[in-house]
């Protein structure tokens, strides 16, 4: 429903109408926000609360628009983890809400904005690559889906703009929120239950590979690291404050169980490189507490069971062992690394990734400006000599296998948009808070850290990731000048 003033305003009162509250009560803020500023400014004599018609109609499309954007944002968030048919429908609402606005000239920011820019020069880059065609010895089929999967990377830019017209710490919050719940759902959903602890002994993704687990479950934990409930903020005699704290301890233990179970040492380490930082910013930038002490009683008590529950967790399960044992693996490996002893890095973990480096920046060498094309990294390894490395169906480093297929061309590109999202996170205004701001900079960082030492370019759980955090830094570069300020959040 939409709610109209009964009566006009008065001459005096009209110049104070961009700042009073907004009277729609049924849409996002954001969409209130817009909307108002069409019937006050973009009807010119409309003082009666009466707009013409065809203003009317092109208001009642927007909103439509913006209602279908909205809840494509909203689904897609929580289809990423969950189902990948869900998330591409969502991301096709936002795609045809998109078309809407384009229509009636809403996107012309959009399309006038370096990230456009960015995008087309992307999609015209791989495009020229598709038009060379596969080299001999490799299969068209994998050089034009790896093609499709570079191209994918460029519909960053409907999120971003999605996440821009909804900017504000409530709604990326809710976005945030579930993505958490659809990945932990769609890990349970994976569990057998009649043998729940199988996938934690046999190392199993529970439908990602655990290299991805061990991402997502760091990236999930860092969220509820950094944004724990608001328990300051909330009365004291309150029985809410309880059942949120204890659904976060749930959540918490969870995710933090799942890291452990990825066995991941390179999820691990970047977790806690990412992790050291932004927890330093996150409560320096914390305001003094507001409320009766009392009130962080629950966070207290979450904080304490979540530990105890962990740690029996990790007793049962023996994690603590097998934690130690993946840490000390190849140690061997480290010691000829550190001695520059390449020829016995061994054909272990990380002693193939040290072959498959050298193997990259060899082939990059020779191709220094272009690279070698789409998918190449499958080539290269064939024609390695090694038949170890022929098993491998790329060369497990993004900062490796970008270069060698795209060379320094495709690698500007690349980094581009990662620019643009660092510009917008150094705007003067912004419209999210503080602790909002450094969980988009620790996911995005995240992303890159476990992005050295695998190529998941061309997964589909991956670029949901890219979308969802690439979208929101892209977002605050895009959003409009002094859309809101850093407000505060404990």
């Amino acid at each position: 429903m939409i709610s109209m003033r009964s009566t006009p305003p008065s001459p005096s009162e009209g110049a104070k109408m961009p700042t009073r509250e907004m009277p729609w009560v049924s849409l996002p803020s954001a969409i209130q926000h817009r909307n108002y500023r069409m019937k006050t400014h973009h009807a010119p004599t409309n003082w009666e609360g009466t707009a013409p018609a065809a203003d009317a109609g092109l208001g009642r499309i927007h909103r439509g628009a913006d209602g279908i954007g909205y809840v494509g944002l909203l689904g897609f968030a929580l289809f990423a983890w969950l189902g990948t048919a869900g998330a591409n429908a969502a991301l096709l609402l936002m795609l045809v809400a998109t078309v809407i606005h384009g229509i009636t000239g809403e996107v012309r920011q959009l399309i006038r904005s370096p990230l456009a820019a960015w995008a087309a020069v992307w999609l015209a880059y791989v495009a020229f690559w598709a038009m060379q065609g596969p080299v001999a010895g490799q299969q068209a089929a994998g050089f034009y889906d790896a093609a499709a999967g570079y191209a994918y990377l460029a519909l960053v830019v409907v999120p971003a703009w999605w996440l821009a017209r909804f900017a504000s710490t409530r709604h990326w919050l809710r976005v945030a929120l579930l993505a958490l719940v659809g990945f932990v759902l769609g890990r349970l959903v994976e569990v057998d239950w009649a043998d729940p602890l199988r996938f934690f002994r046999q190392r199993d993704g529970l439908g990602l590979p655990a290299i991805a687990l061990g991402q997502y479950a760091a990236a999930a934990l860092l969220g509820l690291l950094l944004m724990p409930p608001d328990m300051a903020a909330q009365r004291v005699d309150e029985p809410n404050r309880w059942i949120r704290a204890a659904l976060w301890t749930l959540l918490l233990v969870t995710v933090a169980f799942l890291l452990l179970a990825s066995r991941s040492r390179g999820a691990w380490l970047a977790f806690l490189v990412v992790l050291i930082p932004a927890l330093w910013f996150r409560y320096r930038a914390r305001p003094n507490p507001a409320g009766h002490a009392a009130a962080h009683w629950p966070l207290a008590a979450a904080v304490a069971g979540g530990a105890g529950l962990l740690a029996l967790a990790v007793w049962y399960t023996d994690a603590a062992d097998m934690v130690q044992n993946r840490l000390q693996a190849e140690s061997q490996t480290y010691q000829a690394v550190i001695e520059g002893r390449w020829s016995d890095v061994g054909d272990g973990s990380i002693g193939t990734r040290i072959q498959m480096y050298r193997l990259g920046m060899e082939r990059f060498a020779e191709a220094p400006l272009v690279g070698w094309g789409p998918g190449m990294g499958k080539w290269m390894l064939d024609r390695s000599g090694s038949e170890h490395l022929a098993k491998f169906q790329d060369l497990h480093s993004l900062l490796i296998q970008l270069p060698a297929e795209l060379g320094m061309i495709g690698v500007v590109l690349f980094v581009v948009p990662l620019a643009l999202a660092i510009a917008g996170f150094a705007r003067e205004r912004l419209p999210v808070s503080k602790p909002m701001l450094i969980l988009i900079i620790s996911g995005l960082a995240l992303h890159l850290l476990c992005a050295a030492t695998n190529f998941r370019v061309f997964n589909v759980d991956w670029r949901f990731y890219w979308f969802l955090f690439a979208g929101f830094g892209l977002a605050l570069a895009i959003a409009p000048a002094g859309a809101g300020t850093r407000e505060d959040c404990r």
